[in-house]
Formats: structure tokens, sequence, C-alpha cells
């Protein structure tokens, strides 16, 4: 649904599918009364209280975008981490991990004890974090929203979703295929958006900059609610192994972190893609058992 703070925001209690052609036929999808998919519990262990541990960020990637309930990446993690967790997934389509953690802030802050947070990136390019990370950009306007969200969401701008009378349709079903039409109309020729909506972003040295500001904030934030962070770098298909190098090297020292795409990249494809390039069943699982004992390590550790 539209939103005035973030452009736009997932719908509490959405229930609905995701589909693409991809391997994702017909998959059901139930958000929570916080518009993030349902939280995942460890296995019973008795005598234990489960820990809250929330992942924050890494767009559909940490969302997993076309995989049921029971094998998303934070239900992996609650799966094989030794420690009792209560697993929660702060991730939203379309969204870098700076606005992910604000919507955090918004959304949960204070409603959970959350013992850890793991800060998930994907792709090698920081988000257009401003220069203070502790506000928010601009939001977008209605002529910049929607035109690229990961097959998600209809595209504002999109000749089909325009003529069909869609605007912003929230669905995880029809927005792929109305996204599909209106490539094949770009493809005959449509216009491309007017440059004077195209704004101007900081160099590549000023968002690992920022990046790195961003972070010692977020560790700064929950170290003072005794809480602790794992900054998370998620694998990306086609990436060399050492596709996060230089973005690693801008995280503060001290913050502990896990390249996930250099330690799983070896064999990883293997264990199968599925739509259009999100974590397959399998790598979700690998991704899962990676992170497990980190996040045991994390809050053993109690955030020293």
């Amino acid at each position: 649904r539209p939103d005035p703070k973030y452009g736009f925001a997932f719908q509490e209690n959405y229930r609905g599918h995701m589909c693409m052609g991809d391997g994702v036929p017909w998959i059901p999808l139930q958000l929570d009364e916080y518009g993030y998919r349902l939280p995942a519990t460890s296995p019973a262990r008795e005598g234990t209280a489960p820990a809250d541990v929330v992942l924050v960020g890494g767009a559909s990637m940490a969302f997993s975008y076309g995989l049921p309930d029971d094998q998303t990446l934070h239900a992996q993690v609650a799966r094989h981490a030794r420690t009792n967790l209560l697993m929660r997934n702060a991730a939203w389509p379309g969204f870098g991990t700076h606005l992910c953690w604000h919507a955090y802030l918004d959304r949960l802050e204070g409603r959970l004890a959350t013992r850890a947070v793991l800060l998930v990136q994907y792709g090698d390019v920081p988000d257009a974090i401003p220069e203070d990370p502790a506000t928010l950009p601009v939001p977008p306007t209605r002529e910049e929203l929607f035109s690229t969200f990961d097959d998600l969401v209809v595209p504002q701008r999109g000749v089909i979703a325009r003529s069909l009378g869609l605007g912003n349709n929230p669905s995880f079903l029809l927005a792929p295929v109305v996204r599909m039409c209106d490539r094949g109309w770009a493809r005959l020729g449509r216009t491309a958006p007017d440059p004077a909506i195209v704004r101007s972003e900081p160099t590549l040295p000023e968002k690992l900059a920022r990046w790195g500001r961003f972070v010692s904030l977020v560790e700064g934030h929950l170290r003072a609610r005794g809480a602790s962070l794992l900054v998370v770098f998620l694998p990306r298909q086609g990436a060399p192994k050492e596709y996060y190098g230089t973005f690693r090297t801008s995280v503060p020292p001290g913050v502990r972190q896990v390249d996930v795409h250099r330690d799983l990249h070896d064999g990883f494809a293997s264990l199968g893609w599925i739509a259009a390039g999100h974590f397959g069943p399998r790598q979700a699982a690998a991704i899962g058992r990676r992170l497990a004992p980190e996040v045991d390590r994390l809050l053993a550790a109690g955030g020293k």
C-alpha cells in the first residue's frame, strides 16, 4: 500500500500468493500484524525461553520470495541453531537495508525483547543512504514509485497497469504478469522515464563511507539496549567469490560479519535458484546452516 514515509509499505495481515514462472507456480503468502513474513521458532526445547532475533534488510532475497514459510531463510536459521530462537524477518522486497532498519524501528522496536539483529546486505553497491544515516531519504514521487521492485508490484508508470486501472496494485500474483506485459511494450518502443525525475547519487566511495556510518549507528543503537549485531552478506547469482571484498572492508572494526556469498560460493548454484535468481529451498537451507552457528556464538557472547 502507498506510504507517505517510505513510498510504499507492505500490508499488515496480508493474505495472498506469490507466483513466477521460474519454480514458483502458486505459493501462499501470509504477512503478520506488522506486515512482515510470519516468525519462525526453533524446534521445541524444554526449559529455555526463546531469544528474539530479527533479520533486517536484504530485500526480496532475505524476504525469501518464492519460498513457503517453513523454507524461508529465517526459518532455516531457527531450525539449525542450537539456541532456542524466535526468528523474525523484517525484510521487504524492493527495500534496501537502510530503509528496512528504519521500518524495523517504526514497527518492531519496543515491541520485542530483541537479543540480536542480523543486518543483511544483498548486492555489492550500498543503498542510497543519506549523509546522516539516522534520517530517511526523501520519499519517491509518484513518478518514481514502483518503477522497478523485484517484479512484485505494478509499476506506477506502466502502460498496461494504467490502462487496466490497476495503479499501485499490491498483488503478489497479478503484478509479475503486468510487469512482463509492460516489458514487452517497452521493447516495442515505449519511451524511457523522464530524465528530470532521475535523482543524482553520491559516488561509490561516499556510499561506502555512509554505509560504514550506518552500521556504526545500528551497532551503537543495539549495544545501548543490550543487543548484538551481525552483518550478513548474502549470495548473489553469477557473482565472483570475492564479490563483497570492498564492501566488507567498509564495515567498522569490531562489528561481527559473515560473507555467506564467499563461504558458500563453490557449488551453491547447483543447489538451484528459483524465481529469477532468488534462493531455492536447498540454497536457503545451506544459508540457514551457515548462519545458525554464527547466531549461537553471537547470543553466547551477549553483545561483548
